[in-house]
């Protein structure tokens, strides 16, 4: 038995009130949900509010508890980023980068007040504050896989600092910066590709 707009709606709303904030992750719950009150209300012949009292008795802490835990630190999202940096494209780009420093002089386009590393530093902020802008601005709704790409961002400003007196780290770094440009950018083209088929 197929769910109504209406009973996809009670679901969202359901879940939004237990405090599931991040969309994507909400969507991903309501699919679940759907599909396993589909079934029950075909199986025990049950109407929509009884088949989802029973579901929701059985599941609700199970899928709370998947949620509390979506908002710690992500491996997951540091994982894919790292795969990514290894990317037939970015190992061309790293090849690149290096090639560039090896053949020029890179330092000599910069001046002893506006340093290489100023540069990198500089792309850093563009890069954080597009990021906050672009989630709060644009999109206005919480969506877990942007807003944990962020972490990404955080370990290598973090990384930074200690590194910040060689030309190859530094360019490395900005390898790094550049893979996670890419990587941000192909997180949030996801979202505007999925059309999400409930709501």
């Amino acid at each position: 038995m197929k769910l109504s707009q209406e009973n996809i709606e009670f679901i969202n709303s359901y879940l939004k009130n237990n405090q599931v904030v991040y969309l994507d992750i909400r969507f991903e719950m309501i699919d679940h949900i759907a599909a396993a009150i589909e079934a029950k209300m075909e199986v025990e012949s049950l109407d929509f509010y009884t088949a989802f009292k029973n579901y929701m008795v059985l599941n609700k802490s199970a899928l709370l508890k998947n949620n509390k835990t979506s908002t710690s630190f992500s491996w997951f999202e540091i994982g894919n980023y790292l795969k990514y940096l290894v990317t037939p494209i970015m190992i061309v780009i790293a090849f690149l980068l290096f090639i560039t420093v090896k053949l020029t002089d890179i330092l000599s386009y910069f001046s002893k007040s506006f340093t290489f590393n100023n540069l990198v530093f500089l792309l850093f902020v563009c890069i954080a504050s597009f990021q906050v802008l672009y989630c709060h601005s644009y999109l206005k709704k919480r969506y877990y896989g942007i807003e944990k790409t962020s972490q990404i961002l955080l370990l290598l400003y973090l990384i930074l600092p200690i590194f910040s007196g060689d030309i190859y780290v530094s360019i490395l770094l900005l390898f790094f910066l550049f893979g996670y440009l890419n990587y941000f950018i192909g997180e949030t083209s996801k979202f505007k590709k999925h059309k999400y088929k409930y709501l």
